[in-house]
């Protein structure tokens, strides 16, 4: 179950309130083949997508008054990370399902004492679902003789 993650309302990030957000990358990615392919192949079948990524860099501050604390932020953050969230992320530009957050760098810059400098990736988990068939009418293939079986009788010459 994916937990609600807004982004572009104000400075709120998965429901934790920063300070200012700065910035935010949006990653798309695909590997292409180094092979040649033969004339009149569907191209997009040598083209593999991978995960979308987004990064978020925003700052936390100390100072007093509501919302979080830069130390809050860690914290709330940490737990994400730890916990490995499936989050659902909503940007100004777009919306991901399925995100956890892959790296997350608090930095702490003099002369600002606990203020934090954060980034933070997201990758979005691919999921399948996959149904089994019971296979019924099952014949034993195994080998049912002994020269199946590899075991042949001394030849006599």
């Amino acid at each position: 179950m994916a937990s609600a993650l807004t982004i572009f309302n104000g400075n709120v990030i998965a429901d934790v309130e920063v300070s200012s957000k700065q910035s935010e990358a949006h990653a798309f990615r695909a590997v292409a083949t180094e092979f040649p392919i033969q004339n009149g192949s569907i191209v997009s079948d040598h083209v593999f997508l991978k995960p979308r990524e987004l990064d978020v860099s925003f700052t936390s501050s100390n100072t007093p008054g509501p919302g979080y604390t830069a130390q809050q932020v860690f914290d709330a953050f940490k737990k994400h990370y730890a916990n490995r969230d499936l989050l659902k992320i909503i940007t100004e530009h777009d919306t991901y399902d399925s995100m956890v957050i892959v790296d997350f760098q608090p930095i702490h810059k003099a002369p600002n004492k606990g203020a934090l400098e954060c980034t933070i990736k997201f990758q979005r988990i691919n999921s399948v679902s996959v149904n089994s068939v019971p296979y019924l009418n099952a014949v034993d293939t195994s080998a049912q003789t002994e020269v199946n079986r590899g075991i042949l009788p001394p030849v006599i010459k």
